[in-house]
């Protein structure tokens, strides 16, 4: 029987108050839509499960409000997301000029890794209004913005329930590559290679004997100080204040 991953990513939805962030959300999680309007205040978020090839993907998604009094927020909320998804609505020009506030505002307020491979993905919403005869901001138009910065784009309706779940798919796979992208680097340099020159000098000064003992309690201690941090990785991305303590007595 084969075992599947599980993995956890996160991920921010941006973009002006009004143009149906949590519309988008509840039609892709829970199918429902509603006429009433209510602003988000501060953050919220849901989560849905979803396989990917050989993966159990579980999806947080950050509904963020989109009044500036609660963008000194970000900081809290955007830290450890795995992509961004910007919205506006093709019905208001605005919307879509201030695509690029948002789009500089979660850069500097992630501080990702890599600002330029980041991933993100923009939604043109409520393409369903009075018959796509009220929009302004034309498709070509939104699409050459996303290929200046080279982010994918879909046209959506939260009130139809059209292109919404394409929309998610393609957001979980772009924020799962971008995790795997994080994991290679992650193995490329772990917290224990920093260790690693200082312990081999220590080795070294040690009988073999002395050496083979320890050796074989380092490989226990990594072992367990891994997987520890994978736990502490996984609730530090759930947006869960953990702090934990690592304490090593080397003894000679």
């Amino acid at each position: 029987m084969s075992i599947r991953r599980r993995t956890l990513l996160k991920v921010i939805v941006l973009g002006d108050s009004g143009v149906g962030k949590t519309s988008l959300m509840n039609q892709y999680v829970h199918k429902k839509f509603s006429q009433q309007y209510k602003a988000t205040i501060g953050a919220d978020f849901v989560t849905k499960e979803l396989q990917i090839d050989d993966r159990l993907v579980t999806l947080q998604i950050w509904d963020t409000a989109g009044q500036e009094r609660f963008q000194s927020l970000g900081v809290a909320f955007y830290r450890g997301a795995d992509c961004c998804v910007l919205v506006y609505d093709v019905n208001v020009m605005r919307s879509f000029d201030n695509l690029d506030n948002w789009h500089e505002e979660f850069l500097k307020q992630a501080n990702p890794p890599d600002p330029k491979t980041f991933p993100f993905i923009l939604l043109g919403n409520k393409i369903d209004i009075d018959g796509g005869n009220s929009r302004v901001v034309s498709e070509k138009k939104a699409k050459e913005w996303c290929t200046s910065k080279g982010i994918p784009y879909f046209e959506t309706s939260a009130k139809e329930d059209i292109n919404v779940d394409a929309a998610f798919l393609s957001i979980a796979k772009t924020a799962l590559a971008n995790e795997h992208e994080q994991d290679i680097e992650k193995h490329r340099a772990t917290p224990w290679d920093g260790l690693r020159e200082k312990s081999l000098k220590w080795l070294n000064g040690m009988s073999k004997e002395r050496s083979s003992e320890h050796y074989n309690t380092s490989k226990a201690f990594r072992r367990q100080f891994q997987r520890r941090s994978k736990e502490v990785a996984v609730h530090a991305k759930a947006d869960v204040a953990i702090r934990v303590p690592y304490l090593i007595h080397v003894v000679a």
